[in-house]
C-alpha cells in the first residue's frame, strides 16, 4: 500500500496508538509470523488488510519482529516502526 496522506495522520492518531498498544498487549511479547519472541525490538503492527482501516477487526493485524514485518513489504527499505 502506497502510504497517503490520510493513512499517514491515521498512525499518528490517539485511536491507532490505542489499538496499536492492544494488540501488541495481546501478543504477549511474541511475533505472530514466526512465533519467537520480541525481546527489546520495537514491535510492528502490520495491517493484513486494509479494508477496515479506523475500524481494525484482530485479524487484520499482525504484531511482527522489524525482519518480518520488512519481509511483508520487500519493495521498502525501511519500515517505521509504528507501521
Amino acid at each position: 500500500m502506497k502510504e497517503s496522506k490520510e493513512y499517514k495522520e491515521y498512525l499518528e492518531s490517539d485511536d491507532w496508538k490505542h489499538i496499536r498498544a492492544n494488540k501488541i498487549e495481546e501478543a504477549n511479547g511474541i511475533c505472530e509470523q514466526c512465533g519467537w519472541p520480541l525481546g527489546n525490538s520495537v514491535p510492528h503492527v502490520h495491517h493484513e488488510s486494509y479494508d477496515n482501516l479506523g475500524h481494525e477487526e484482530p485479524e487484520d493485524l499482525k504484531v511482527l519482529h522489524t525482519y518480518c514485518h520488512e519481509r511483508k513489504h520487500p519493495h521498502m527499505k525501511e519500515v517505521k516502526k509504528d507501521d
